[in-house]
Formats: structure tokens, C-alpha cells, sequence
């Protein structure tokens, strides 16, 4: 294998233990209610927290690289992931998509609620 692949997945598997540390500690302080903050935006903080810990802890174990060619438009994994029987492969790919497309979804009532913490 190359010098690049070798280096993304060197580089982005140590992005995401560093997402896990920091997540697990803000959702371990945030349980512990040592952040002065309000309830309404503690609820957005446990599910932002909660979910950025599953997204880096998938994202750590792969790279994701987007491939156009001839009109079509690819995924391409490679990483740690690749190396695990099948099915568990496929299984952390699909949570990896449904974590991607879910922070888009749960981008908005987060807001919201920060919105509504800091009026009051």
C-alpha cells in the first residue's frame, strides 16, 4: 500500500479516538450536571454528545472517499472496517450512513432548543 492510504487511515483513526475522548467526557460531565447550564439545552447537548460518540467511533475505524466516473458516483471504503467478516462490515457501514444523515436531522431541533434556553 502507499504512503496516502496508509496516512488517512493513520490520520483519521486517530480523529476518531480523539472525538470519542472529548465526547465521552462532555456527555460524562454533562451527567454528572458539573456544566451550569439549563435543561433545555442539556437535553440537546446529551443527543448531540450521544451521537457524535457513535460517529466518531465509526468514522475512526474508516475513510470515506467519494469517487465520480462516467456519470456515476461512488463510496469507496478502506480502513480498518474493511478487515472485519462481512456482515459486521456491513452493519457499521450502515450505521455509519444512518449517523451521517441523522446529524442532519438532529442538527435543526438542537438549534431550536438553544433558540428557546437562551430567550428565556
Amino acid at each position: 500500500m502507499s504512503f496516502w492510504p496508509v496516512f488517512c487511515i493513520a490520520f483519521v483513526g486517530a480523529e476518531g479516538c480523539m472525538g470519542v475522548f472529548v465526547n465521552s467526557l462532555a456527555l460524562f460531565l454533562l451527567a454528572q450536571r458539573r456544566l451550569k447550564i439549563k435543561s433545555t439545552y442539556r437535553i440537546a447537548m446529551l443527543v448531540s454528545t450521544s451521537h457524535s460518540i457513535g460517529m466518531s467511533a465509526l468514522s475512526g475505524m474508516t475513510t470515506l472517499c467519494h469517487l465520480f466516473h462516467g456519470q456515476k458516483y461512488f463510496l469507496v471504503f478502506f480502513g480498518l472496517l474493511t478487515h472485519l467478516h462481512q456482515s459486521v462490515s456491513d452493519i457499521a457501514i450502515l450505521l455509519f450512513m444512518v449517523f451521517v444523515f441523522a446529524m442532519w436531522e438532529l442538527t435543526p431541533a438542537s438549534c431550536i432548543l438553544q433558540y428557546f434556553a437562551l430567550c428565556r
